[in-house]
């Protein structure tokens, strides 16, 4: 609530979101891109929220899925049509890591927690009623296709590093296993504290 409170007063008072910058001040390494949000308070957050529902944890990401929902339902229709892409890339990232995984692992989860891709596609529709059905496919269709071409770089990548440099890519692929482990660890306690909840309740 107080996000899309802050969103409203963003929109209606975007120069008061920042600072002015003293005469000392260093410029920035960033030049263009930094500018170019600094313009747009609004631009700002989206990209912050968007950049923390990226990562793998569950409760980040319901909850700034659940302030997309909320943005897209108490502010004017349209109103977050320029920011489209920015939210659908974290939710469509959601709905295609529960695409890739073992089904009768989902079924288990499924048993125990709400599956993370229900509440993706819950948002993903609200936006697509709340921004107009082309709007909604167009910028769709930006995310699938720039997640292709980012899967399709780092496919080309490693192969020309296990080539060029085999150690280390073979250290890579220890660190992406470290990470799968962890991330798996992660899940299962999730897991527990879901049938410890549950129990509870019983």
């Amino acid at each position: 609530k107080t996000l899309t409170w802050i969103i409203k007063a963003m929109h209606h008072n975007p120069q008061s979101c920042f600072a002015e910058c003293k005469d000392n001040d260093e410029p920035s390494d960033n030049g263009e891109e930094e500018e170019i949000v600094s313009k747009d308070p609004i631009l700002s957050l989206i990209v912050k929220l968007s950049n923390i529902a990226k990562n793998r944890y569950k409760d980040r990401r319901e909850a700034v899925f659940k302030c997309f929902a909320s943005f897209a339902t108490s502010c004017d229709e349209g109103f977050m049509t320029p920011y489209l892409e920015l939210m659908i890339e974290p939710l469509h990232r959601v709905i295609t890591e529960a695409l890739s995984e073992v089904d009768e692992l989902r079924k288990k989860r499924r048993q125990l927690e709400s599956d993370p891709a229900d509440l993706a596609n819950d948002v993903m529709q609200i936006l697509e009623d709340r921004c107009g059905t082309d709007e909604f496919l167009k910028a769709y269709a930006t995310v699938k296709t720039k997640a292709r071409e980012k899967r399709d770089t780092r496919k080309r990548e490693a192969a020309a590093e296990a080539v060029h440099d085999p150690q280390a890519a073979a250290m890579r692929k220890l660190q992406k296993h470290d990470r799968e482990r962890k991330r798996k660890k992660r899940r299962v306690e999730e897991r527990k504290r879901m049938r410890g909840a549950f129990g509870k309740s019983l």
